[in-house]
């Protein structure tokens, strides 16, 4: 009995070496396609945890700004530039600071007269004080009457003191006057004239107008300065002059 070649399993057994060869090449072949796919695979894996992760913190970040507001400076709008526009800083760094040579024509006229009203009424109240003190003085000793009347005249020069001083100081710095230093002209004008009526009767009226007109004009002048100019608390926030006293000072 012969003995027959053992034959490899699974395998044909005419199988020559050609064959073989091809054979594992074509293994050798499906391996690294396999092994292609399976990283392909994997990259596409890991690309889309990438994207998973990326999304997640912009939504991390979405939410945390959440209710923020962010504010974008805006577009004034027309004319509020022209309306106040930005003034040459004074000496001491206030805006609204104005000398005379800073003054328009007009503005000056106007401080004109100002400076005449002034210099009247101040005259005025100081002639009331010393004759308020005199009053005073022999009152105590001779009439009641005497007394009252130089009361009168001392208060009265002394509220009309506080405009004959407001005005000059309102032009050095062109903000609105006080109201109180209007209550405080007007009271000072009427206890001098109460008190000149009072100590001469009924014929000093006339002397009694001529003596308050520039306490008059000083007090008239303080309350167009309060309409046509800003408050001191604005000095900050509106450097300029607003447009309704523009023609005071020059830009």
């Amino acid at each position: 009995m012969e003995h027959e070649p053992d034959v490899p399993r699974g395998e044909p057994a005419d199988a020559t070496p050609e064959t073989a060869a091809d054979e594992i090449a074509a293994s050798e072949t499906a391996v690294a396609e396999q092994a292609a796919v399976e990283t392909a695979a994997l990259e596409r894996a890991v690309a889309e945890k990438a994207a998973v992760e990326a999304a997640a913190a912009e939504a991390t970040t979405a939410e945390g700004t959440v209710g923020e507001i962010t504010v974008e400076p805006g577009v004034p709008r027309p004319g509020t530039e022209a309306a106040y526009p930005e003034p040459r800083p004074g000496p001491d760094g206030c805006p609204h600071r104005a000398r005379l040579r800073d003054l328009t024509p007009g503005g000056r006229a106007l401080y004109a007269l100002g400076l005449l009203a002034v210099a009247a009424a101040g005259l005025v109240q100081i002639a009331a004080l010393f004759v308020g003190g005199f009053l005073v003085s022999i009152g105590t000793e001779f009439a009641e009457r005497a007394l009252i009347e130089g009361v009168l005249f001392i208060l009265g020069s002394m509220f009309g003191l506080i405009g004959v001083f407001a005005l000059p100081g309102t032009w050095r710095r062109l903000h609105r006057p006080e109201a109180p230093i209007l209550w405080l002209a007007a009271a000072g004008i009427a206890l001098t004239t109460t008190a000149l009526a009072l100590l001469a009767g009924p014929a000093a009226l006339p002397w009694a107008a001529a003596v308050a007109a520039p306490n008059l004009a000083v007090a008239a002048l303080l309350a167009y300065l309060r309409t046509v100019l800003d408050p001191r608390d604005t000095c900050d926030t509106h450097p300029a002059l607003p447009t309704r006293s523009r023609y005071l000072r020059r830009p």
